[in-house]
């Protein structure tokens, strides 16, 4: 920063700008700083400040939620089933099987066929239908901070 010197003494800068007012400019204050420069060229060094601003950053933790839910839909699948169906036909014998070395019953007889029928399964198998990624990616951005910020300076009009 800029350097200002002036020819005043130590006890002068002391007791004139140590205070909270601004020292009022009368003839004997401008003569004892005349003489005094006069008779021992001391230097005092009045050191200006300035405020600068100190940015930081700090890390605010958010949580991304991610929700899986089941989702129940109802599914209609056409399936085709068959079966077997007993169909009774009466006949003549053919020619020649009319006779028959067979006694008729004499009591009731049950005669068993066996018939097929398809029975639909439903049997539910998972499978991965799809994925989702989910990725984290740092993204920057430029955020204008402003802020007032106080400096010193010295008034040499009236020197």
């Amino acid at each position: 920063g800029d350097v200002l010197r002036f020819s005043i003494s130590y006890d002068e800068a002391l007791s004139t700008y140590q205070g909270d007012s601004y020292p009022t400019s009368s003839s004997s204050q401008m003569e004892s700083a005349q003489s005094s420069n006069t008779s021992d060229s001391e230097e005092v060094t009045i050191p200006l400040t300035e405020e600068k601003l100190d940015v930081t950053k700090r890390v605010e933790e958010r949580q991304a939620t991610i929700t899986k839910e089941p989702i129940t839909e109802t599914k209609t699948v056409e399936v085709p089933v068959s079966h077997e169906e007993v169909s009774i036909e009466r006949r003549q014998p053919a020619e020649g099987q009319t006779s028959t070395s067979q006694k008729p019953i004499t009591s009731k007889e049950d005669i068993e066929i066996p018939l097929k029928r398809e029975e639909v399964e439903v049997e539910k198998t998972p499978y991965v239908k799809e994925e989702v990624t989910i990725k984290k990616k740092p993204v920057t951005e430029t955020k204008e901070v402003t802020e007032d910020v106080t400096s010193e300076r010295v008034d040499t009009k009236n020197i």
